[in-house]
């Protein structure tokens, strides 16, 4: 492997202008006592190029790109990708099989800062961001703002421990936008290394496919999510992507995306990590994990309950309703319960007469109070002899009956009385008193003219005639 020695010996921080120049074929070995300073005035493609460097480099895009074959960094040097103008990039493809992308060995830290887009990507035993072959991994920090894409080797993790190497620590800052793909694992130690090292991810990771082995290897948590922080698959399927697996713990106050099996039982995940179990009540159960305050923040969908009912944590509904935007704080188990609750008018009148009429309306609305169509309820009554015609119920008997309208699983009731007619006592033949026709016989007597003498006379002889009538009946009766 030809390399070309180049020693810079200038001041302290001082400046090199990196102008576009025509790339040479040899390779870089960097001397430098001190920290360095490069700032681009133009895009630079040294692809074909390996680099070496023995000291701290800090390098200012400028808005521009850059592309090298390859990054070696001497244990305790650290370097600092920044872009003070936006929009420059920093591409480094390892040029050597062995070579990482950017080689980070312990000792040594890796800067990405805000509005830089990095890519990296390692030989087939060289990590993206890390180790080369034998080598374990630094430190790794990318700032808010900045972009990366890491794909180690075969052999190797996306950021970490090269072939035989182990996994350093990174740092993903808020606002960061992070994609790691690795041959062993994304993060952590290359084939053969056994320690994980840690991550913090306070901005988004991507985990496209392959996976992320955390073995049980550090004293705490070997992974923490932070309140802001993301682990899912790609942008537009952030369910699917890498497996999560090992014996490891992952401290988790942000989200996990990624579906429940890709996520290995054998992980501790502490905080957000809730079983949801959703039971149906007619013989169906199903069960998903949410890594997240809600299911929707989690990316997970909630199954959709029967007709008519919704997901409540009591089997009788009088519990708390759950949706997507519910919050979770523990494992919940839940219920679909009937969801419609009706609203029943009813005319004023309780009393109707016999052969009267009444007419219902109902209403129906769920647990939010989104209007349900209730035009297919019924209405009926308790007592057969009534007649229903739609919401109209024609009363045919005294006495009281439930009136009931009823709309899928929801019911609702009122009474309505029949009275019984009042029955009038019948009226007896009215019977004149005796001085009352006896006086009234004489007032006619006398409107002929007949005397007062002979009035009396008449009326003795009606007398003695009736007296006779009953001594005769008398007679006979005994005789």
């Amino acid at each position: 492997m030809k390399r070309r020695i180049l020693t810079i010996a200038t001041l302290a921080l001082a400046t090199v202008v990196l102008a576009p120049t025509a790339a040479s074929a040899a390779d870089w070995d960097i001397s430098c006592p001190f920290p360095q300073n490069y700032t681009l005035t133009g895009d630079l493609d040294y692809s074909g190029i390996s680099m070496s460097a023995n000291c701290d480099y800090y390098v200012n895009l400028n808005g521009y790109t850059l592309r090298i074959g390859g990054v070696t960094m001497a244990p305790g040097s650290d370097a600092t990708i920044v872009d003070t103008s936006g929009g420059g990039s920093f591409f480094s493809i390892a040029k050597y099989s062995t070579d990482a992308g950017v080689s980070i060995p312990m000792g040594s830290v890796l800067t990405i800062g805000s509005g830089v887009s990095f890519v990296a990507t390692g030989g087939v035993d060289g990590a993206g961001i890390g180790g080369l072959s034998g080598q374990s991994a630094g430190t790794v920090v990318v700032e808010s703002g900045a972009t990366l894409v890491a794909t180690g080797g075969a052999n190797a993790a996306g950021i970490g421990g090269g072939n035989g190497g182990d996994g350093g620590t990174v740092l993903l800052e808020a606002g960061s936008d992070v994609t790691v793909t690795g041959g062993t694992s994304a993060f952590g130690a290359g084939l053969g290394g056994t320690a994980f090292g840690t991550l913090n991810v306070a901005g988004t990771l991507a985990l496209p496919s392959g996976s992320l082995l955390i073995p049980d290897s550090e004293a705490g948590d070997e992974v923490t999510v932070t309140s802001t922080g993301l682990i899912a698959g790609p942008s537009g399927d952030e369910t699917n992507g890498a497996a999560l697996t090992g014996t490891g713990q992952i401290a988790n106050s942000g989200i996990i995306a990624l579906r429940s099996n890709l996520v290995a039982e054998t992980l501790t995940v502490t905080d957000r990590a809730y079983a949801v179990t959703f039971d149906d009540q007619a013989g169906t159960t199903s069960m998903d994990r949410a890594f997240a305050p809600t299911f929707d923040a989690g990316y997970r969908t909630v199954p959709t309950p029967p007709s008519d009912t919704a997901w409540n944590t009591a089997a009788d509904g009088s519990g708390d309703w759950f949706t997507s935007t519910t919050s979770l704080t523990a494992d919940t188990f839940l219920y679909a319960v009937p969801d419609v609750f009706i609203t029943f008018s009813a005319p004023p009148a309780t009393t109707v007469d016999d052969g009267g009429s009444l007419t219902f309306s109902v209403a129906a609305q769920d647990h939010l109070g989104t209007p349900i169509d209730a035009s297919a309820a019924t209405v009926s009554s308790s007592n057969t002899a009534d007649t229903v015609d739609g919401m109209t119920v024609t009363f045919h008997e005294p006495g009281t009956r439930t009136i009931t309208v009823a709309y899928a699983t929801g019911s609702t009731s009122t009474s309505v009385t029949v009275p019984t007619p009042e029955l009038l006592p019948l009226s007896a033949p009215a019977t004149a008193p005796a001085q009352t026709v006896a006086t009234e016989q004489r007032d006619a007597l006398a409107a002929t003219g007949v005397s007062s003498t002979v009035q009396a006379l008449l009326g003795a002889g009606s007398v003695l005639v009736v007296g006779g009538i009953s001594l005769l009946l008398m007679q006979r009766r005994h005789g």
